[in-house]
């Protein structure tokens, strides 16, 4: 009987020893929120001219990186495309922008970047897609569309 108690002692103390082991290991699994202040929902911005881009970020734990990928919508999906001629083909390549940034390992950072709008790309809608990281690698992503017109 002795050896039966002692079994299932060890038994239980291997159970709760593992459910501990197992539960420190998950760690922190919050994901970083995410607010843009500007440019907001569908802002219309001038070709030419800067996208002023301002968010903050927060988190439980502490912050390690974002990320603004800017594109012109496709794989399946378009948005229209403003011009002045409405069956005017437009040659005229696409803008795109990408760029990484550290932020402190901080749990909330406000950060602002001015990102230049070449002159010589298209008109249209596009997609503004803010990604942010923790220190524990969770992901968090806002997007938002922006409107790219030329000057009147």
């Amino acid at each position: 009987m002795k050896t039966i108690k002692t079994i299932l002692l060890l038994s239980v103390l291997f159970t709760v020893t593992l459910f501990v082991a197992c539960e420190d290991e998950k760690g922190d699994t919050t994901r970083p929120e995410i607010q843009i202040i500007s440019p907001e929902e569908d802002a219309e911005l001038i070709i030419g001219g800067v996208i002023g881009f301002k968010a903050t970020f927060t988190d439980n734990e502490g912050l390690a990186s974002y990320r603004i990928d800017i594109h012109y919508p496709s794989d399946g999906h378009t948005h229209s495309v403003r011009s002045d001629e409405p069956d005017q083909k437009d040659d005229r390549e696409t803008f795109s922008f990408e760029g990484n940034w550290d932020l402190p390992n901080e749990p909330r950072a406000t950060v602002e970047y001015a990102i230049e709008i070449p002159e010589d790309v298209k008109p249209g809608e596009y997609h503004l897609v803010v990604y942010c990281y923790d220190v524990s690698s969770n992901q968090a992503v806002v997007a938002r569309d922006i409107i790219l017109a030329e000057a009147e």
